[in-house]
């Protein structure tokens, strides 16, 4: 018993940004509160649709996944790259001009298995780009091993819009007309 009420009250203390900046409506679905920027981080490069590497405080490049969403992969050395993978990054780089910020979701580790930040990022104008890249159809909703994240519902609605106006990836013109 003494384990599980030091969890309790260790895992309340650790709540991140996200958590205490969003807060449910009557649905349960998050809304988003604007939050104070924090540190702003200066784009370095933009490896696809759902990866960017900032340079942190000290200089030091900082890879960023953007959390809840999966982009088309881009070609790497042995392996081909998938249908507009290329219009995908391209709108990455544009949306996210100048600098940002991330924020990390409290019910997801703040690392993936490759040593990335997975996070939430927003332009130095507080434009959602996780949110932006699926409203306009440049990639999926992506719910990975099925653990829930806190934008989930947010961001499959925004899936679903895009997909009903045939935007981006869902426009039957995309990919020669392949179905995903």
């Amino acid at each position: 018993i003494y384990i599980v009420l030091l969890l309790l009250v260790l895992g309340g203390t650790l709540l991140t940004d996200v958590r205490e900046n969003n807060k449910q409506n009557k649905e349960g679905e998050v809304e988003n509160i604007p939050v104070p920027k924090k540190n702003l981080y200066s784009i370095v490069s933009v490896a696809d649709g759902d990866t960017l590497s900032v340079l942190d405080e000290s200089g030091k490049k900082k890879t960023l996944r953007l959390l809840g969403i999966d982009a088309p992969e881009m070609s790497r050395s042995s392996k081909k790259g998938e249908c507009f993978a290329e219009e995908s990054r391209s709108f990455l780089k544009s949306a996210a001009q100048g600098s940002v910020y991330f924020l990390y979701d409290s019910q997801k580790p703040r690392q993936d298995i490759y040593g990335r930040e997975l996070v939430y990022v927003y332009t130095e104008n507080d434009v959602f780009l996780n949110e932006k890249i699926l409203e306009e159809g440049f990639a999926f909703e992506y719910f990975y091993k099925k653990e829930p994240y806190i934008h989930r519902n947010l961001f499959v609605s925004k899936e679903r819009e895009a997909q009903k106006q045939k935007k981006g990836l869902w426009n039957t013109s995309a990919c020669d007309g392949k179905k995903f």
